[in-house]
């Protein structure tokens, strides 16, 4: 299963699809396993402390290199805090919906003014991220394992 676009960019979705087919047939899906109410956590930012939501708060339970901790950010994030990503580990793909940041000329302005045009889309981007436990000094200087996850946890991320 191949989880590269036409252009050969990684593709978020079709990782996502293609890891949780694998776990599917495998019996590993975090739905199939035996576990005890109150063990699984969202994933969370390390720095911030904001939980993710949606697709990113599941495809990040289902990629992390370690249930216990559902910590993760950016390898950016984890500079700024003197953190260090082990060599060999790699991010996981999230997505981030943003309004879309181009700057209308004055000739635009004016004719979407006179079409009375709607807002353009927002645009789609995405990061990598890392998970705490990739980290060599993530665990003393990070937030406490964040809030517990229930069934409608809409965190905000």
């Amino acid at each position: 299963m191949a989880s590269h676009g036409k252009e050969g960019k990684r593709d978020f979705r079709l990782e996502v699809a293609d890891h949780l087919i694998q776990q599917i047939e495998q019996g590993t899906a975090r739905w199939q396993k035996p576990w005890k109410a109150g063990e699984v956590l969202a994933p969370a930012n390390a720095v911030t402390g904001k939980p993710y939501r949606g697709v990113n708060q599941e495809s990040l339970m289902m990629f992390s290199p370690d249930a216990s901790d559902p910590r993760w950010c950016t390898y950016k994030q984890a500079q700024e805090k003197g953190w260090q990503v082990r060599k060999g580990e790699h991010g996981t793909l999230i997505e981030k919906w943003m309004d879309y940041e181009h700057k209308l000329t004055a000739d635009e302005k004016a004719q979407s003014k006179a079409a009375r045009e709607q807002i353009p889309d927002p645009e789609r981007r995405q990061k990598a991220i890392d998970a705490a436990s990739q980290e060599s000094e993530a665990g003393a200087s990070s937030p406490q394992k964040p809030t517990r996850c229930t069934a409608s946890a809409e965190a905000t991320a």
